[in-house]
């Protein structure tokens, strides 16, 4: 549990009405929102997105005192959604986005990914052999050092294909030791059927 200071009705820091409260804390769940322009996600609390909205933006609050409290945030969060598909271009959502000072990113398509600036200048994204007389897309490494290599260099060996380098290496074994262990059926290799 982390220590949260809760400041009194007055706002002053020697007021006798002052206490220490403790509530538990968690990872801050960020929202995504559907804006005109696209779908974003917004890394603030909702309470804390909702007062900026209405305090900075003026979003009339929907809900009235007599509400419960599911009801409030149901309508409150209606609104928020509302407000989002307004926001019709990238332009208006970063404007609204820097007004109230919020860290924030679009959504972006998992299909589309290698189509990105960012992704395409690094090699993000390089294809390896899938074993299968294809090929496939996986994620290189994004680490980059200034005296060493880094990042994928091939595709996974296949079922057995180090056999005699382990082996032999490890055990002292021969080509002959590995192949009557193969024949055996000790070992697998990729050659025999699953």
């Amino acid at each position: 549990m982390v220590g949260v200071e809760r400041r009194p009705p007055c706002g002053q820091a020697s007021c006798s009405h002052r206490r220490r409260v403790r509530w538990p804390t968690g990872p801050l769940r960020a929202d995504t929102w559907q804006t005109g322009a696209g779908p974003i996600l917004i890394s603030a609390d909702f309470r804390h997105l909702w007062r900026l909205l209405t305090g900075d933006l003026g979003l009339a609050d929907p809900t009235h005192k007599e509400m419960d409290l599911e009801t409030k945030i149901g309508l409150r969060r209606q609104a928020v959604a509302e407000f989002m598909e307004g926001l019709e271009t990238w332009e208006s959502v970063e404007a609204a986005m820097a007004s109230m000072n919020l860290a924030w990113g679009r959504v972006r398509n998992a299909a589309t990914m290698r189509e990105q600036p960012t992704v395409r200048a690094r090699a993000a994204i390089v294809e390896v052999d899938d074993g299968a007389g294809g090929r496939r897309p996986i994620p290189q490494s994004p680490y980059r050092f200034s005296a060493a290599r880094s990042g994928v260099r091939g595709p996974a060996p296949g079922r057995g294909e180090h056999n005699l380098e382990v082996l032999g290496d490890w055990l002292g074994k021969t080509e002959a030791d590995v192949e009557a262990l193969v024949a055996g059926g000790v070992l697998k290799t990729g050659e025999e059927e699953s």
